[in-house]
């Protein structure tokens, strides 16, 4: 099980986000695509920065997620929203991509990329229509983190 005391406090917002997206929708559960909104949604975030530099259209992208969200089943009373497996493992995953790149903290960048290679199929289309790949996020995030850090 993933250690939240390891979060920046972006990924909370993204998560605590999430979980206000999902209920707004009147969701049961938090899934990637609600994960996938809220660090869309972040203002001035990495996120949104790093797909721009691969000419994804932040706009477009968030009105196709809007859309699929729009879509799912809802469910009515109560206010107890759980994480679904999808977003389990796509935390489980960003825990190892920031051991994995030497950081001590769970980032924003970690979460995409868990998101990027746990995606599940409603995320996999959203990633394939805006050519979103693990390759160009990781050029644009070494490009960001050479220019940040030269």
């Amino acid at each position: 099980m993933m250690n939240l005391q390891k979060l920046t406090q972006n990924s909370i917002n993204a998560l605590n986000n999430a979980e206000r997206i999902s209920a707004e929708y009147s969701h049961a559960t938090i899934n990637q695509t609600h994960l996938l909104l809220a660090l869309l949604l972040q203002v001035n975030g990495l996120i949104p920065s790093l797909l721009r530099k691969s000419n994804v259209d932040i706009d477009a992208i968030i009105s196709d997620i809007k859309k699929a969200l729009e879509s799912q089943p809802k469910v009515s009373g109560g206010n107890n929203q759980h994480i679904d497996t999808g977003v389990k493992a796509v935390l489980e995953l960003a825990e190892k991509e920031a051991e994995k790149m030497g950081d001590e903290y769970i980032s924003v960048e970690h979460l995409m990329i868990g998101l990027i290679r746990k995606a599940d199929k409603a995320i996999e289309i959203l990633f394939s229509k805006y050519n979103i790949t693990l390759k160009n996020f990781m050029e644009n995030l070494f490009f960001v983190g050479c220019f940040y850090f030269s």
